[in-house]
């Protein structure tokens, strides 16, 4: 049997998730067997994830102390040292919260502050018990927002099997090691010199059918 712990918010991506399993009948099937508690986007005391980072300052701290490229944090809006940067809070979904600062004079109050890296590509990497399935970030339209790139903005993911997956999946690999992740997302960019820096990694992605059928398979193998 699975059992979700969802995060508030969270309600659409988990239900589909849900009902997806219960359609393949793997809540009857399993009931007596090996009872699997997933946390989608909540922390929780067991279970998958248990032992994850969910604090996004956190993650890119500790990341960062790993020796993993991230942007430069700054704590303290008076400690930037470069513009433009983008204000984070610790907690966050979908860039909602993301603002972004030219000048001294457009102070914002967030949690943290990042270097603005200009990129030329964003990337999501999904993984789920050893499995990983890459993703890149695309414009839904011309005149999609090129700084705050969300859903809302005008930009999607959709799969990758470019030039550059594998070197996405090593550099998964060791975020993953750091971040005691089991399942989530770790979105990644690229810069003008092939190096690629760790922005997050989220316990509750958004997931189309694909990515949806990907964790669901994922899930299903552990339950065997």
């Amino acid at each position: 049997m699975i059992i979700i712990v969802r995060a508030k918010g969270m309600k659409k991506t988990a239900k589909n998730l849900y009902l997806r399993l219960n359609k393949l009948g793997i809540k009857t099937k399993l009931v007596k067997d090996n009872p699997l508690l997933i946390s989608w986007g909540k922390k929780i005391q067991f279970g998958l994830n248990d032992k994850a980072i969910y604090n996004k300052y956190l993650q890119l701290k500790k990341v960062n102390k790993a020796g993993i490229l991230t942007p430069k944090i700054y704590d303290n809006f008076d400690e930037i040292e470069k513009f433009p940067v983008v204000g984070r809070n610790y907690h966050h979904f979908g860039a909602k919260d993301l603002v972004f600062i030219k000048s001294f004079d457009e102070y914002a109050v967030r949690d943290y502050y990042l270097e603005y890296i200009r990129k030329i590509g964003e990337y999501r990497v999904h993984y789920c018990l050893g499995d990983f399935y890459v993703c890149k970030k695309i414009k839904k339209y011309d005149n999609a927002n090129p700084i705050i790139r969300n859903h809302k903005n005008g930009w999607k993911f959709v799969t990758y099997e470019g030039i550059y997956k594998n070197d996405l999946i090593e550099f998964a690999k060791k975020v993953i090691l750091v971040l005691n992740y089991e399942f989530g997302a770790i979105d990644c960019i690229m810069d003008k010199k092939h190096r690629l820096y760790f922005l997050e990694m989220n316990s509750a992605p958004g997931l189309d059918n694909k990515r949806l059928d990907f964790y669901v398979n994922c899930l299903k193998r552990r339950l065997k």
